[in-house]
């Protein structure tokens, strides 16, 4: 794999919206999550954090999910120093990555569907149900005229779209790939999760301690990468090698390891598994919270750290059953870093980014 350098990244998460909103999260660490009507607890995205109306104004009739994506992809042009009004639109590609989609869209479908009847459905409401009617959102926001693509899968999504933007990037069919992932929580996710895994009634996860049955609670988010082959114009380092493997054996020599322990994948033991007594150890889901494309936040948190070329601390590491664990934010050399995430099948993927 061709190294596919970082050029600007967006972020929005239960912190707010931005790269500085994440980084000041991973600073300050662990914070209760939210609390809804009914009594549920979940990192929810907060309200004002999807209030811009220049870019409310491009998507007037979106959905949540929808906004989600659109203002993450802005800030990630943005961030690159790019203005939209001077890309080359038809350079630019668009891949998001979900694990499951506009869901609540498609319950208040279906919801519509029982109450008023099929024919009396809004169509504007199933059009949102569309799992691609997010990439046509930011696309129109953006103006790209480049393609536009929608990977959906449980556990590696992020994974399948950063080796999609890296084959379209080595075909020369595109200058630059606005790769991302969104999920969101809703009542009904909320529900599921309370009825299907093990909550964790204090709001704190232990996402070191690798557990058979591990403690969870909902978050939501998007993140975004702007990439390129260009190494001219990299900003965050570069994504270097994926990959995905029921071998429990990462890289060893990488300065940190990463692992994605959102609590949907089954049991974290596979962890102990996989880790390298001497590569020193991180986990930040307890943060932003679990849910399947969190991946794509580690990949976030990595960039940021060999930029900054300083380590974070993890939080609520009590209990943690895994070797140098990172409990300490200070300034250290980081050259490359590897994000690992899992899924119930004891299958493993590896990301490697390099500085």
């Amino acid at each position: 794999m061709k190294p596919v350098f970082i050029e600007g990244i967006g972020i929005i998460s239960t912190r707010g919206r931005g790269l500085n909103k994440f980084e000041q999260a991973l600073k300050e660490g662990w914070v209760e999550p939210t609390i809804s009507v009914d009594g549920r607890k979940a990192y929810r995205v907060p309200k004002d954090a999807l209030i811009d109306y220049n870019i409310l104004k491009k998507v007037r009739r979106s959905d949540r999910f929808s906004r989600l994506a659109v203002f993450a992809a802005c800030d990630a042009i943005h961030d690159s120093g790019l203005d939209i009004a001077d890309l080359d639109h038809s350079s630019v590609g668009i891949i998001i990555a979900t694990a499951f989609g506009p869901h609540a869209t498609i319950f208040k479908v279906l919801e519509d569907i029982i109450d008023y009847g099929e024919k009396k459905v809004s169509p504007t409401t199933f059009a949102h149900s569309i799992h691609n009617a997010a990439a046509s959102y930011v696309a129109s926001a953006l103006g790209c005229t480049g393609p536009v693509m929608t990977t959906t899968q449980f556990y590696f999504s992020f994974q399948q779209a950063l080796l999609l933007a890296s084959s379209w990037l080595d075909e020369g069919r595109l200058k630059k790939v606005l790769v991302g992932t969104v999920d969101e929580c809703s009542p009904a996710m909320e529900y599921i999760c309370e009825e299907k895994l093990s909550v964790a009634q204090n709001g704190k996860m232990s996402p070191l301690s690798c557990l058979k049955r591990p403690k969870f609670v909902p978050g939501e988010g998007s993140a975004f990468f702007l990439v390129s082959h260009d190494s001219k114009n990299k900003k965050y380092g570069a994504f270097t090698e994926i990959k995905i493997t029921s071998d429990s054996h990462g890289w060893t020599d990488v300065d940190l390891s990463i692992i994605g322990t959102n609590a949907m994948g089954g049991s974290e033991e596979v962890y102990k598994d996989v880790l390298n007594e001497g590569i020193p150890v991180a986990a930040y889901s307890s943060i932003y919270g679990g849910f399947m494309t969190g991946n794509a936040f580690e990949c976030v948190a990595a960039a940021l750290m060999l930029k900054n070329q300083k380590q974070y601390a993890s939080s609520n590491i009590d209990g943690a059953e895994v070797w140098n664990v990172v409990d300490k934010s200070k300034k250290r050399e980081l050259n490359q870093i590897q994000c690992i995430s899992h899924n119930n099948k004891r299958q493993l993927a590896f990301i490697k980014m390099m500085k």
